[in-house]
């Protein structure tokens, strides 16, 4: 499936709903050639170059037997997207989003040949359209998405803190502890060998959850796996929430990692399995702990 295409992206809390879905409106042309409608007609001021948008959109496609068929929708996935409107990634497109201001919604229209060129999906109809309803949430310089990021990030902190603290709460989990970082973690075991510093090389077994839907995405333990892990410790190979956990346990020590957002994916998403702003839990076992060469 085509991922539209965006130089910046990250997760705003979504208090718009798209409206309209381009049927039964007027059609315009753009001198380039790209098709819309637009569903508002509002007053305001259009994006400048070096601005940045963000939206929602829903993605709709034909497919073989004819049907309109929603392909993308950013309200599913719960994050709305960041782009500058005049990046030339969005080819066509770009040049109608410049013409938008904050409020508006609108469908732009794309032949699905022109889209997808040779790479055509199989289950879409050649020849038919692809079309993108959108409502333009903001419009920004780099200042006010600085101001905005970071306030998103604070929320999201006060978010994940809850979540920890409620499913702890509900699995009457009582010897969790929380680091400065705001990692919360428990020793189910006490291990009795060393406890690795940055540069050690260790092994874990792990098995990792969603929070709070327990939901498994990944673990060492699964059939036709069954070889730990192998990192260095502090490096930055690992996300930080576990490299810390990982250096709070000693050889032959199982625990349990309680990771915020911040400290695991955060906005980005790294599959399908883990949608952004994410937490997770971590059950750790660790293995072995190799300590580094000497300086």
């Amino acid at each position: 499936m085509l991922k539209f295409p965006i130089s910046v992206s990250c997760a705003i809390a979504a208090m718009a709903v798209l409206v309209g879905c381009g049927q039964g409106s007027n059609i315009q042309t753009l001198p380039n050639g790209l098709r819309y409608a637009k569903h508002t007609n509002l007053k305001g001021n259009k994006p400048k170059d070096g601005d940045y948008m963000s939206l929602h959109f829903q993605m709709w496609g034909t497919t073989l037997d004819g049907k309109d068929t929603l392909l993308q929708n950013t309200h599913k996935i719960g994050q709305p997207l960041i782009i500058q409107p005049n990046s030339p990634a969005l080819g066509r497109i770009s040049r109608g989003l410049m013409e938008m201001v904050k409020g508006d919604s609108v469908s732009f229209y794309e032949s699905v040949d022109s889209l997808y060129g040779q790479m055509v999906p199989p289950f879409l109809k050649k020849g038919s359209e692809i079309r993108f309803d959108m409502k333009i949430l903001d419009i920004m310089d780099q200042q006010g998405l600085e101001a905005m990021m970071k306030k998103m990030k604070e929320e999201q902190v006060g978010k994940d803190e809850e979540i920890i603290k409620k499913f702890l709460a509900d699995k009457g989990i009582q010897n969790a502890q929380r680091t400065a970082s705001g990692l919360y973690y428990t020793i189910d075991k006490e291990g009795t060998g060393p406890q690795p510093k940055k540069g050690d090389e260790v092994q874990a077994h792990y098995t990792g959850c969603l929070v709070p839907s327990e939901k498994k995405f990944d673990s060492s333990l699964d059939p036709g796996r069954g070889e730990p892990l192998k990192f260095t410790c502090g490096v930055g190979q690992m996300i930080p929430g576990f490299d810390e956990g990982v250096m709070l346990m000693k050889q032959g020590g199982k625990a349990t990692f309680y990771l915020p957002s911040s400290l695991a994916y955060g906005q980005q998403s790294p599959s399908p399995d883990i949608p952004a702003n994410s937490v997770l839990r971590f059950e750790v076992e660790l293995v072995s702990v190799k300590p580094a060469p000497a300086k």
